[in-house]
């Protein structure tokens, strides 16, 4: 049996909005504040409702940093000539180190830092380390892209669909779904 804090109304509405802080420190990228924020967030819920909301986040972080892990592995498989969809548009590798990588599109060398990447390129190349046609690995894009910047939405509801109908537990992530 867990002890509990009283029922809190301050409690209660605050950490809706930390949770909400977090979501917006994911957009950023800035993954220290998230997890800060949420941290604070699981300290403060007060019912089982706003602690499993916490936790969802907080399983949502480890993905995401599960994600980076397997772009920077994914960095490491590209060779010069491999292609990658960029805006649209097929794009081939230049080069590509653990911070950089060169991309010729459209006749140009166009330099990108890993970190910036836009969504849709960081999950091409997580998915060139994580394991194919793994629902885990869907799991662990689609909560990247439904967190990042809105380019990926779609692409990531596509793919949380997926790993739910191969039977992941997704009921702790299910209300990032629907979060502004």
């Amino acid at each position: 049996m867990e002890a509990s804090l009283p029922e809190d109304a301050a409690r209660a509405k605050s950490v809706p909005a930390m949770l909400s802080a977090a979501r917006a420190s994911f957009r950023t990228r800035d993954y220290a504040k998230a997890e800060e924020v949420i941290l604070s967030a699981q300290i403060t819920a007060d019912t089982p409702a706003l602690i499993e909301l916490a936790r969802g986040h907080s399983r949502a972080l480890d993905l995401v940093r599960t994600f980076w892990d397997a772009v920077r592995l994914g960095l490491k498989s590209v060779k010069p000539g491999d292609e990658l969809i960029f805006a649209g548009k097929s794009a081939a590798v230049v080069s590509a180190d653990e911070t950089n990588l060169i991309v010729k599109l459209e006749n140009k060398d166009v330099p990108l830092v890993v970190d910036k990447l836009i969504p849709l390129v960081a999950a091409q190349l997580a998915e060139k380390a994580l394991p194919k046609d793994d629902p885990g690995s869907k799991l662990v894009v689609a909560v990247f892209l439904l967190l990042d910047q809105p380019a990926g939405v779609e692409r990531g509801k596509q793919l949380f669909d997926e790993a739910t109908v191969a039977g992941l537990d997704v009921n702790s992530l299910r209300p990032l779904l629907n979060a502004e």
